[in-house]
């Protein structure tokens, strides 16, 4: 009896697998640090992402800006991001081009590669957003824009 519980403890269900590569910038290299931080907690609190340095499939790019008045007074921070859906690079691959032609030549299959390289690099799904926040809460502009990237993106995936 207890090791069909500790079976059903320990089973989890199949869940998606995201890796997102992330580009940030920020108005200083202190900030951009804390942002940095709070990306990444929001990021894989979402439960099924990881953060990765390579082979990711999705990149995300946000530009952190300080929104201050003349005297210096920090209204908050403008966030622009934008996230791509990196191809799937497999299709690319010897083996699936050769199934798809079986007739070409080792010459041809080169040839259909390269060309079809060429025609995924440019076909990446894209989502661009605006978020906006209250000033010294990068945590709560992390956590905002992790919340967009899943119900405009990931969530499409999961289905």
């Amino acid at each position: 009896m207890a090791l069909l519980l500790l079976l059903v403890l320990t089973a989890s269900p199949a869940r998606a697998e995201f890796r997102v590569f992330m580009a940030l910038s920020a108005p200083s290299d202190s900030e951009l640090e804390i942002f940095q931080s709070q990306m990444r907690r929001a990021l894989r609190g979402l439960g099924d992402v990881d953060v990765v340095e390579g082979g990711e499939n999705f990149n995300l790019s946000v530009v952190l800006l300080k929104d201050e008045t003349r005297a210096g007074r920090i209204l908050g921070y403008t966030a622009g991001v934008l996230v791509q859906k990196v191809p799937d690079r497999s299709l690319l691959s010897r083996e699936a081009l050769t199934a798809l032609l079986p007739e070409c030549r080792e010459g041809d299959v080169r040839n259909v590669a390269s060309t079809f390289g060429i025609f995924t690099r440019n076909l990446v799904s894209v989502e661009l957003f605006q978020i906006l926040t209250g000033p010294d809460n990068l945590g709560e502009m992390a956590d905002r824009i992790a919340a967009a990237m899943d119900g405009a993106v990931l969530e499409r995936e999961r289905q």
